[in-house]
């Protein structure tokens, strides 16, 4: 039960992909927009293009994959981990959680890149720099945990980033037949 050295699933389907959960929903729909508009200020965003949906770390994968996995445009990677608006995770698990995916994702780095210069045809294709984590919510998710009394330092963690779709529900965000979804930085809020 090692980590995986092939078969990350890049740019494919795979998997049960018509699940009722709501993550699932939101990870599908995400991935079938292929974008990601992150918000970084008032005149400051970023692309970030998804390259996969939940990649696999391990054999067997079951609890074990990366949300979304995506690039922006000097191939930085970017790990995503999604939370819907009724989970009721900690933060401090998610935390966690990505800072473990993150680990594991370095040290399939290198194996990762070969099958995306595999799938994409990129022969050069390499990740620059350091890796990106990012959770992403709903604003309720947030808005659920300010209620606890470690929310505030939790948030001031500067490896991971905090994004959320405005609006009220995620799905209605999804379905909007945008190009691209565009997600705010939580911690610019005001």
């Amino acid at each position: 039960m090692g980590l995986r050295k092939k078969d990350f699933k890049i740019g494919v389907w795979h998997s049960k992909w018509l699940k009722n959960e709501k993550e699932d929903k939101i990870r599908n729909h995400l991935f079938v927009k292929g974008m990601v508009n992150l918000i970084l200020g008032r005149r400051e965003k970023k692309k970030i293009r998804l390259i996969a949906y939940e990649l696999p770390l391990k054999y067997p994968s079951k609890g074990k994959s990366i949300d979304l996995l995506g690039i922006d445009r000097h191939w930085c990677p970017y790990i995503f981990e999604l939370k819907d608006e009724d989970n009721p995770q900690e933060l401090q698990e998610v935390i966690n959680q990505i800072n473990k995916y993150q680990r594991n994702f370095e040290k399939m780095r290198k194996d990762v890149e070969k099958e995306v210069r595999n799938m994409y045809f990129i022969p050069r294709f390499k990740f620059v720099g350091e890796t990106q984590k990012i959770i992403l919510a709903p604003q309720r998710y947030y808005e659920g945990q300010k209620r606890k009394q470690t929310y505030i330092p939790l948030l001031s963690n500067i490896n991971i980033k905090y994004f959320y779709f405005p609006g009220s529900t995620a799905t209605k965000i999804l379905d909007s037949g945008e190009d691209s979804i565009k997600v705010h930085d939580f911690t610019k809020r005001k």
